[in-house]
């Protein structure tokens, strides 16, 4: 979108953060007053950082899209439409407010992993496909449950972790060397998927 809708998005997630840091919705005049002094004092600053990190982010993403568009050989559209389904996946207009400033370095992490990942599938697209298979099934796994949710009921916090710990995963099948956050493996994930269906029940 335009600068101003990134600013707007940005100023989003920094009341977001603010307002958890200064002990969330006040309640009493005292906790209010206490509340208006930490957000008036920090947003500014903190928008604005925000909005630096998003400013890599965003290049990132266009740097992801252009190793894409070079990936142009038709054995490799798999691959191709993989990533740019991911990078759509995590950058889109509202995202930094959806994602959280907590997430944003984790974001730019992926998209670092997708740059990684790119340029080695020329020379490793055999194992590429493989675990690109296992991640779709377990993606189509997480998408289904997500959607089977019953309507009106809030998403217990497996199922709204779930995809980032499939993101996680993306890092560890193809890009591990930049790091990958925590534990995780397919198991792992089938693990949280059970708890999701048990929880549904």
């Amino acid at each position: 979108g335009s600068a101003a809708a990134v600013v707007d998005d940005a100023t989003t997630a920094a009341l977001d953060a603010l307002i958890a840091e200064a002990g969330g919705p006040a309640w009493d005049e005292g906790s209010f007053a206490r509340l208006r002094d930490h957000v008036a004092g920090n947003l500014v600053e903190r928008t604005t950082a925000i909005v630096a990190q998003v400013a890599q982010i965003v290049e990132l993403r266009d740097e992801v899209m252009a190793r894409v568009a070079k990936l142009s050989a038709p054995q490799f559209e798999p691959v191709r439409l993989d990533v740019a389904r991911q990078a759509g996946r995590l950058v889109y207009p509202g995202f930094v407010a959806a994602t959280g400033v907590a997430r944003l370095p984790d974001v730019e992490r992926y998209l670092r992993g997708a740059c990684y990942r790119l340029e080695r599938v020329p020379d490793q697209r055999a194992a590429d496909a493989d675990r690109m298979k296992a991640i779709h099934e377990l993606e189509d796994a997480v998408r289904q449950r997500r959607e089977s949710w019953p309507a009106g009921r809030p998403l217990p916090p497996v199922l709204r972790e779930l995809p980032w710990l499939l993101e996680e995963l993306r890092m560890s099948h193809f890009a591990q060397p930049l790091g990958v956050r925590g534990q995780v493996s397919s198991k792992r994930i089938r693990r949280a998927l059970a708890e999701a269906w048990a929880a549904g029940q």
